[in-house]
């Protein structure tokens, strides 16, 4: 049986991961584009700190969606814009560098698309329910 202490560490353990796999793209894209070694730039630090305050205070908590596949969009139009580079660029590089955090991040959305789906059939059968035969 599934206690509420346990679904808080659930949840706490998905938005950390978010927030870690956030922080490796972001890491990545500094390395290769600015140089930086183990510091980020300053551009880079001000995404990265936005990004982390955007994801501790997503609305959807522990149902959290990848950001492509949200409906709200939370990011400012800069940020988002700069975010999208960060991700382009450092998104196929995860594989290489971070394999384990990519290969949970593809699985996530790949979860959201299967839940959409059931979603849509379920939807489909109300419907055709409340038509009648």
């Amino acid at each position: 049986m599934t206690t509420v202490k346990a679904i808080n560490k659930k949840v706490s353990a998905r938005l950390q991961r978010e927030r870690t796999t956030i922080q490796a793209m972001i890491h990545l894209y500094c390395r290769k584009k600015h140089g930086g070694k183990k510091e980020l730039c300053e551009n880079c630090r001000e995404v990265l700190d936005y990004s982390t305050r955007r994801i501790d205070r997503c609305p959807f908590e522990e149902s959290k969606p990848a950001c492509t596949s949200c409906s709200v969009h939370c990011f400012k139009e800069t940020y988002k814009e700069q975010i999208k580079k960060i991700m382009a660029f450092s998104g196929p590089r995860m594989l290489r560098y971070h394999p384990i955090l990519a290969l949970l991040h593809i699985m996530d959305k790949s979860r959201e698309a299967v839940n959409k789906r059931k979603l849509r059939t379920q939807q489909k059968r109300v419907t055709q329910e409340e038509k009648g035969p």
